[in-house]
């Protein structure tokens, strides 16, 4: 199994063909019994705890596959395991952001689910049909999620310059990984403004476009299209998944979506439709999870 990497870029025909609000993040709640005289425990809980005494270089997961960031700190970091295949994700969040674990947990569990069932994609323009069928991944795997700021440096694996990718690998047992990135800056997209009215609401869109892509496996018939359509299901998927989250209609999502125009130059010339992906029922059954991201002032 090869690297592979996958980014939110290339999504619109008719851009240039270039590339409740979430609870506060679960930090880890310190509890110190201290043999104090008369037998108090002290309890330490506090929204930012020792800040300066954990760097990146202290977590084995950073200094692998993310040592640009060994000498930043790690405001926060854990662990779950997703419902369906068992995945085990390990985050780090060096960011000025709030991340909430259990909203993660759920949109990935959300992605596997959809993972067990079968979709039909078109490809407009061309004359026959193509069917991909969607998996989740195998049972037991890792994923390492790393939410980094703007101005932090980039991962080694990055070669797409992008605010949020996904990379596929071996570790050094030759087990399959998946690695995500995310970078918690605004959109200067003009157009993408529009539909994504906050800066929370943007990067909330990127962290569900990432983990769509950590947690789905699509397959096409035609295997000279797999990147393509990977990449155009999860960005359709996870528009649709923010969409629900910003509480906006079918009509609204249409709007921004424009399902059946997307464009891709792994596949040059060729333009993507979904028209069978989400009928207007089928986009009110998306659950509204909470997102994973809120911006701290």
């Amino acid at each position: 199994m090869g690297p592979e990497n996958k980014d939110r870029g290339h999504r619109y025909r008719h851009r240039r063909k270039e590339a409740p609000k979430p609870t506060l993040s679960r930090r880890t709640v310190f509890k110190a019994g201290l043999a104090l005289a008369g037998g108090t425990v002290a309890y330490l809980a506090a929204r930012k705890l020792f800040p300066q005494e954990t760097k990146g270089s202290d977590y084995l997961d950073v200094l692998k596959y993310y040592k640009e960031m060994s000498d930043f700190n790690v405001r926060g970091n854990g662990t779950f395991a997703t419902e369906v295949s068992g995945t085990r994700v390990n985050w780090y969040n060096f960011s000025e952001v709030a991340f909430d674990p259990n909203a993660a947990n759920n949109l990935m569990s959300f992605y596997e689910r959809v993972g067990q069932g079968n979709l039909r994609l078109i490809m407009k323009g061309d004359s026959d049909e193509f069917r991909a069928e969607i998996y989740p991944p195998p049972s037991n795997t890792e994923t390492f999620l790393y939410i980094v700021a703007g101005n932090h440096p980039r991962p080694s694996w990055d070669l797409y310059q992008k605010r949020g990718l996904t990379h596929k690998k071996l570790d050094d047992k030759q087990t399959p990984i998946t690695l995500v990135t995310v970078r918690t800056v605004p959109s200067d997209d003009v157009y993408l403004r529009e539909f994504f009215p906050t800066p929370e609401d943007y990067i909330n869109g990127v962290l569900n476009t990432e983990l769509c892509q950590a947690s789905l496996i699509v397959v096409p018939s035609n295997p000279d299209l797999h990147v393509f359509t990977q990449e155009a299901f999860c960005n359709v998927l996870s528009d649709a998944v923010t969409f629900r989250q910003m509480g906006k209609t079918f009509e609204e999502f249409k709007s921004m979506a424009n399902i059946g125009s997307y464009e891709f130059p792994t596949v040059p010339g060729k333009t993507a439709t979904f028209e069978n992906i989400f009928s207007e029922s089928q986009y009110y059954q998306i659950p509204n999870i909470n997102q994973a991201i809120s911006l701290e002032k």
